[in-house]
């Protein structure tokens, strides 16, 4: 016979004992608040619950910052119906590090962590455990933090049943349950053909690069030295997976064969940014009555840091065109006039950087030695494959 005694006041022992776990979690919202997401290594779109305890489950899930987020939950349990359930979520976000030891540990992100409910508590009616009903439970959160994130979500249930909805309340004890978030900083344009929806791989990539950033230059900035830091390409300048004319870039497998061109980077700083719901594009610098121009010393972007490249890395040849990055939106005709080049780092005799919010005047004078060259017409992938 259970001994367990509802909080707040003396009870007769509990004739039967019921223990309430996670069966399943949905994760939804509003139109602008929610940005459903694609799993490029299934080919299929990621269904909700997103979390399931069998058969098991875990998608991560993806909000647009100061939204809220609307989580359906479906719980089982045992033997006792009909018996009235209490469930109290709490929640706060973690970010993921790895020790010097190479252990990975989740801790509290500097900044706002903690996530509140709009009601503190939900209490359903249980006649059957085996009905499963994930409207069942629906809680809504606060809003979210005001900036670009990658977090991991850290809800905690507790549970308790009583035999009417007044109570008194039994401990049915608690759970804890843990979802890859992505917090984008607007609705993910859903225009690259054919997937309507973001990847979940690149899109955790952009928010990983852009984490802790609550304007677009700034996100910018950091999608733009992300891609080149990130160890992962190499610059080619002889083989592209973009189509000249930029319809299309084979994304997937740029991002497996690790090797870049100008239009490479240039189209998949642009899908970073989209995804994460700023305008970008790119424009291609093309040489005016001549064949190629001269660029001054350029360390190109490659699968080695920065501090242990080889001075001889630098180099100085000729382009035919070169192509980069640009806040503003073509379709819109906001074309902007600052400059993101995720592909290499100028100034080699100054302060080595990769260009970030450069003006088209300055960006010239920094990367080209001699040709006449002008700012040709602008270009926004359309098909992501």
């Amino acid at each position: 016979m259970s001994t367990n005694t509802p909080y707040g006041s003396p009870s007769p022992p509990d004739p039967i004992s019921v223990r309430v776990n996670v069966a399943g979690i949905i994760f939804t919202g509003a139109r602008n608040d929610y940005n459903p997401l694609y799993d490029r290594e299934d080919e299929v779109n990621i269904e909700p619950p997103q979390w399931q305890q069998d058969p098991f489950k875990r998608e991560p899930v993806s909000y647009v910052r100061k939204k809220k987020a609307t989580i359906k939950l479906d719980i089982t349990g045992s033997y006792g119906t009909p018996i009235w359930v209490r469930v109290t979520p709490t929640a706060e976000l973690l970010k993921k590090i790895t020790t010097a030891e190479g252990v990975e540990k989740l801790v509290p992100d500097p900044g706002e962590t903690s996530i509140a409910f709009d009601r503190t508590s939900e209490t359903i009616h249980v006649t059957n455990w085996d009905d499963p009903d994930y409207e069942r439970l629906i809680f809504k959160t606060n809003a979210l933090p005001d900036e670009v994130r990658l977090n991991q979500l850290k809800i905690t249930w507790k549970f308790e049943y009583g035999y009417t909805k007044m109570g008194p309340w039994f401990r049915a004890g608690q759970e804890t349950t843990y979802h890859e978030i992505y917090i984008t900083y607007a609705p993910s344009y859903r225009g690259f053909l054919p997937h309507k929806r973001p990847w979940k791989q690149v899109l955790k990539t952009a928010c990983s690069y852009a984490h802790g950033e609550d304007s677009k230059i700034e996100v910018s900035k950091r999608v733009t030295t992300g891609i080149y830091d990130s160890l992962e390409f190499k610059y080619d300048p002889e083989e592209s997976h973009s189509d000249f004319l930029n319809y299309e870039i084979r994304l997937w497998s740029m991002l497996k064969e690790g090797w870049v061109d100008c239009m490479d980077g240039s189209n998949y700083y642009t899908i970073l940014m989209r995804w994460l719901g700023i305008p970008a594009h790119q424009i291609k610098i093309s040489p005016n009555n001549s064949d190629k121009f001269v660029y001054k010393e350029l360390l190109p972007i490659a699968k080695i840091s920065f501090t242990n490249r080889p001075d001889t890395d630098w180099e100085s040849k000729r382009w035919n065109f070169h192509q980069v990055g640009i806040l503003g939106d073509a379709q819109q005709g906001t074309l902007g006039n600052h400059i993101y080049d995720p592909i290499i780092m100028i100034d080699k005799t100054g302060t080595p950087r990769v260009p970030t919010n450069m003006i088209r005047d300055n960006y010239k004078r920094a990367i080209f030695r001699s040709g006449q060259f002008v700012w040709d017409a602008n270009a926004l992938v359309t098909k992501v494959s």
